[in-house]
């Protein structure tokens, strides 16, 4: 078995003193040496080594080890640190484990867990360091196991580490999904490749506007997919599945026939397209549709096929595209040349035209027009055709006929020579004049040609005298800041009585076309066509001048006006030339195909540069009214201003900026600053002018040093005695303290001792006592001492603290007896909250215990002089000092009196702790009110109305705590506990009462703050007899059969003296006599019963019922009948006063006088 030291002290000392006790008796010594002797005189009643030392079991597993929390909690932006040390006999046989808790407000142990660990094992007077990186503001505290087995407290705490300011030393965390200033973003962790590295920097990636990765081919820095960048940042394409751009649909891929075509277009619907068959070969044997049952194509269609040029779904012949054959061409700067040939046809005579295509015409149409000569039948039934010439059936139209046909086609193959045959006609009379006309534009020189294919036919009527005109053909020419010559052509065919009357009309403009030209714009020609009577074909060129700036040319034929009969022609073709005008920058003339702009000049900061280009910001050239700056590629390009001075550079809208560079003043610390404004500050600093750190006191900094603090503890623990607003905690009400110190050997332990810690600790506290409370203080090692009386010289309590020295054991029970005893004392102020405050390091061992360890006795003793304490509404703080002692014990004190336990691993700790107690004395409030005699019962409290002293006050929640009315009727709970409650009355002995007030009869408190809180009263009525009131229904109390009051007893009253017995009386409501012919309980003469208790009758004197008067006598003559009736004339009775003569309903019957 391994003893610790202190018990091998024990047993050095006992063998010492027995070997001198040997030696003396032998002679060896005569006396034991004074000093040696007194020593251990001294040891002895400290550990009271005659007894013998405690057995330990084998299954006893402590090792002897002992932790202990250094006092200082050190707190800084980085950490925690609260130290662990062994301060036991022996080294820890293994690790143990420790817990973090956290609390915003109030004390951590009483919050949240926030971690746990380990704790290594520790040699002897080795210390380990438990930190943690503080993340809110608020209270911490750690607490530590003891190795298993060990015999004091199993558990301990470290002080609260106070965290009050953090977030000014925070450090940026990259990865905790907070977007600090240093980062570029910050996603929550700290992988790569996902758009924020794991240096919270900024990934290429799709989606940013930057095509920066080799996978991107665009990138729009949106999420729209059916733009011109997909969400993929890459460039759409037909067949990706995404509609965007020109495309009409988008199926995912490129086959045909499946509603969306290789070319992303519309398909048609095969539901809606005629069928070549309704056969059922159309169908496969599953019902699918089968593509050769698709529609023939066809010109009209709008889909374009086979030869066609064009296709634009319809038959007009003014838009462009006629018979699926364009009618409109332009051609630009080619080489070119106007062929033109016109001869008479007859019948039988061919006409053949021979060409030289050499030079790759462009244009080519055929011409023919026919007049039937006479009314005759005749049937025209075909062309001759020869080479290249196949064409459609001829066009009649009455007696004309004309065919128009488009060669371009024909001519472009490549043949040289090209004939046409002549007509073959059939009838019987008749002939036909016709003529033929071959246009061809080859290349020859350089000019734009433009031209239209009419194929109009323009009729006027025989004799009718009206002239008809063909639509408005109209040129688009691009503008030129000069006039310019153009030549205009026109191919006319005249189909019967000459052309002898035409007008050509044209027009320019840079506005809107005219609906109307003929005879309102210049007459370009005047029956200059051929005027040959018959079938005629004319080309027709005239030279044009175009003004300055004029965009389009417009063209109107007027119809001949026929004499004789139906006349019409045909306009098959306009052509314009223009000069081929080679373009170059600043010609003043814009080229389309290279040109942005083109003003004419050289200036590059006006709207147009000299490569004529409009102006962009970026350019290099400082456009004038809009910029103000340009660097040529460089704008945007942020200068870095340096410390103390400035820069500018010219901005992505070519605006300057000017940038400042930091200073001291700008309110960031930066360059050789040591702060600026609140930047670099911490706690007790400011900042001068010239950016240089200055230490100032604050609270908080352990100092009074301003005139505003009336403390200073250096803490960020607001709920001890000197707030964190450096002022002090002041109660709501007076205090009467006892101190109650041990001043055991024990207490001599460490350095400083244990007891000079805590009278240093003691005094602090006494010391911020107010006039309004007392103080006193016992001690206790062997005995428990009054070492001062309770009184408001808290100074006399302060020396008696410091007088105190450490000898003997530990006697808690008789300690708390003499408090006790001096707090229910004369002394004592009854309006005061009564306080102990009982601060030990050791266990119970006196009065009956042998002094030395722990005496279940003594612990029992001193937990019933707990309970007496409870119950004279006292309540006790303890202090746990160190490890050797009952922490159970010291809770349940704490606990059963309403007060709280402290453990306190070391001395050090004793001075936060009893700031903390100043701080948890002021957490009480009061609950007061008066107790009420109800006497008229009317369930309130009336003014006058006495209080009852001497009864009892009920308040209790978990707890119950009784108070009984003083002798002015009232009653005050002090040092009530934080809490809800329900607060009652309960009675005083020997009274019958029924509560009136309040109802319900409960009062439910709820003490949330230390408070006086007032007015809680209790009204109870208290029956009794002469009171006025009938009283019954009280258990105990006997039921009243009357009560007058005063009256009650008296002589001729209905009440006798107790109450209890009634005599009748006329009055009473009751007929009860003989003499009593009715009682209506009234004092009403003239109703149904009179105050004589008799029935009302004619002639009592009395007007009642249906009686008009009561005389009271038998006279009829008087104001009232003896039917107790009100006279009247006729009534047989002469109304004495009134009346001379009644005669009783004859009155003013006329007498007949006899002669």
């Amino acid at each position: 078995m391994h003893l610790s030291k202190k018990w091998q002290r024990a047993f050095t000392f006992c063998y010492i003193f027995v070997f001198l006790l040997q030696m003396t008796l032998s002679g060896a010594i005569s006396t034991i040496p004074f000093a040696l002797a007194e020593e251990i005189e001294t040891k002895t009643e400290i550990e009271n080594l005659s007894s013998p030392p405690p057995v330990f079991e084998p299954t006893d597993l402590w090792d002897k080890s002992s932790l202990e929390f250094m006092p200082a909690c050190t707190v800084s932006c980085e950490e925690l640190v609260s130290e662990v040390c062994n301060h036991g006999d022996e080294p820890m046989a293994g690790s143990t484990t420790y817990e973090l808790w956290y609390s915003e407000s109030g004390p951590a142990k009483n919050g949240t867990l926030l971690t746990t660990g380990e704790v290594p094992a520790l040699s002897v007077g080795a210390c380990h360091d438990l930190t943690f990186v503080p993340t809110a503001l608020g209270n911490y505290q750690f607490r530590v196991s003891q190795r298993p087995g060990h015999p004091g407290q199993a558990e301990l705490w470290s002080n609260d580490c106070g965290v009050a300011n953090i977030a000014s030393c925070f450090k940026p965390i990259c990865g905790d999904g907070q977007l600090d200033a240093t980062e570029g973003c910050d996603d929550g962790n700290t992988i790569d490749n996902d758009g924020c590295s794991a240096l919270c920097e900024l990934e290429p990636a799709c989606g940013d506007g930057i095509i920066n990765q080799p996978s991107e081919q665009c990138d729009d820095g949106n999420t729209v997919d059916t733009d011109l960048c997909s969400n993929s940042c890459l460039t759409p394409v037909c067949g990706d599945g995404v509609q965007n751009g020109t495309e009409q649909c988008d199926d995912g891929n490129t086959a045909a026939d499946d509603g969306c075509s290789p070319e992303c277009l519309i398909e048609q619907n095969l539901d809606s397209l005629p069928l070549q068959s309704t056969q059922s070969s159309c169908f496969s044997s599953l019902g699918d549709f089968q593509l050769n049952c698709l529609p023939t194509p066809y010109c009209g269609d709008g889909i374009l096929n086979g030869s066609e040029q064009c296709d634009d779904g319809n038959t007009l012949s003014g838009d462009g595209c006629y018979n699926c054959r364009k009618t409109t061409f332009e051609f630009a700067c080619a080489r070119q040349e106007l062929v033109a040939n016109g001869t008479g046809l007859t019948a039988g005579q061919p006409q053949s035209f021979s060409l030289n295509l050499a030079n790759n015409p462009i244009f080519g149409e055929l011409l023919w027009t026919a007049r039937r000569s006479t009314d005759d039948t005749i049937t025209l039934n075909s062309v001759d055709r020869t080479g290249y010439l196949a064409g459609p059936s001829l066009d009649y139209d009455n007696n004309n006929v004309v065919f128009v046909r488009d060669i371009t086609s024909l001519l472009s193959a490549g043949s040289n020579n090209l004939s046409v045959g002549g007509l073959t006609i059939s009838g019987i009379n008749g002939r036909i004049d016709g003529a033929a006309a071959l246009v061809v534009v080859p290349g020859s020189m350089e000019k734009i040609i433009k031209i239209i294919n009419v194929n109009e036919f323009v009729y006027s009527q025989r004799e009718s005298g009206i002239r008809t005109y063909s639509s408005v053909y109209t040129f688009a020419v691009d503008p030129l800041p000069a006039p310019r010559t153009v030549t205009l052509t026109l191919v006319v065919g005249d189909t019967e009585g000459g052309l002898d009357t035409d007008k050509i009309w044209y027009t320019t403009g840079s506005g809107s076309v005219p609906s109307k030209i003929a005879g309102t714009g210049t007459l370009l020609a005047n029956n200059e066509l051929v005027g040959n009577k018959g079938a005629q074909i004319d080309i027709f060129t005239k030279n044009i001048t175009l003004p300055a700036n004029h965009n389009f040319l417009a063209v109107q034929l007027e119809s001949p006006l026929a004499d004789h009969e139906a006349d019409s022609m045909i306009l098959a073709s306009l052509a314009l030339e223009v000069g081929c005008h080679t373009t170059t920058c600043g010609d003043g003339v814009v080229n389309q195909s290279f040109e942005q702009c083109d003003d004419g000049n050289q200036i590059n900061t006006d709207g147009c540069t000299n490569s004529c280009l409009t102006p962009v910001c970026g350019d290099g050239f400082i456009w004038t009214g809009h910029e103000t700056c340009d660097d040529n590629g460089q704008n945007g390009a942020v200068c870095t201003p340096p410390y103390g001075g400035e820069c500018s550079y010219c901005s992505e809208i070519c605006q300057p900026v000017r940038l400042v560079g930091p200073y001291c003043g700008d309110g960031i610390k930066n360059g050789p600053e040591q702060c600026d404004g609140t930047d670099g500050l911490i706690f007790g600093q400011s900042c001068t002018p010239n950016c240089t750190l200055v230490l100032e006191p604050y609270c908080g900094d352990g100092i009074i040093n301003q005139p505003s603090e009336e403390c200073d503890d250096g803490n960020t623990i607001d709920n001890d005695q000197c707030r964190n607003n450096c002022t002090l905690t002041e109660c709501e009400f007076a205090l009467d303290v006892m101190l109650v110190m041990d001043r055991s050997g024990s207490m001599a332990y460490d350095s400083p001792t244990r007891l000079s810690l805590a009278q240093t600790a003691a005094n602090n506290f006494l010391s911020y006592l107010n006039s309004t409370d007392q103080s006193g203080l016992v001690s206790f090692a062997n005995t428990a001492t009054l070492d001062e009386n309770l009184s408001a010289n808290h100074a006399a309590t302060q020396t008696a603290v410091n007088g105190l020295s450490p000898l003997g054991a530990t006697n808690i029970g008789d300690a708390i007896k003499l408090a006790n005893n001096e707090l229910v004392s004369v002394r004592h102020n009854p309006s005061a909250v009564s306080i102990e405050i009982l601060i030990t390091d050791g266990m119970a061992n006196r009065p009956s215990g042998p002094g030395y360890g722990e005496y279940q006795p003594d612990v029992d003793y001193a937990l019933a002089k707990a309970a007496e304490a409870a119950a004279a509404g006292i309540k006790i703080f303890t202090v746990g000092l160190g490890s050797d002692i009952n922490a159970t014990m010291l809770q349940s004190i704490a606990d059963s009196t309403g007060g709280k336990y402290y453990s306190s691993p070391t001395a050090q700790e004793l001075e936060d702790i009893f700031s903390e107690i100043a701080f948890d004395v002021c957490q009480y409030g009061t609950i007061a009110g008066c107790k009420y005699n109800d006497l008229n019962h009317n369930g309130q409290i009336d003014f006058g109305e006495p209080a009852i002293p001497g009864w009892e006050i009920i308040l209790e929640n978990d707890k119950t705590f009784t108070q009984y009315t003083d002798q002015t009727g009232c009653y005050k709970f002090t040092g009530v506990p934080l809490d809800s409650y329900t607060l009652r009355e309960g009675g005083k002995p020997g009274v019958i009462f029924s509560q009136t007030y309040p109802v319900p009869h409960d009062y439910y408190v709820s003490l949330t703050a230390p408070e006086d809180l007032t007015g809680y009263n209790f009204a109870n009525y208290l029956p009794y007899c002469g009171n006025n009131i009938i009283d019954s229904g009280y258990p105990g109390y006997p039921d009243e059969q009357c009560d007058l009051g005063a009256q009650n007893g008296l002589p001729g009253s209905a009440c006798n003296q107790d109450c209890t017995s009634y005599i009748p009386f006329c009055g009473d409501g009751i007929v009860n006599q003989l003499a009593e012919q009715c009682d209506d309980g009234n004092t009403i003469n003239n109703d149904s019963c009179t105050n004589a208790c008799l029935n009302p009758v004619c002639g009592d004197g009395i007007v009642n019922n249906q009686e008009e008067c009561d005389d009271g006598n038998q006279d009829n003559t008087d104001s009232c009948l003896n039917t107790c009736t009100t006279p009247t004339c006729g009534d047989g009775f002469i109304w004495a006063g009134n009346e001379l003569c009644d005669d009783n309903g004859n009155n003013g019957q006329v007498c007949t006088p006899p002669y």
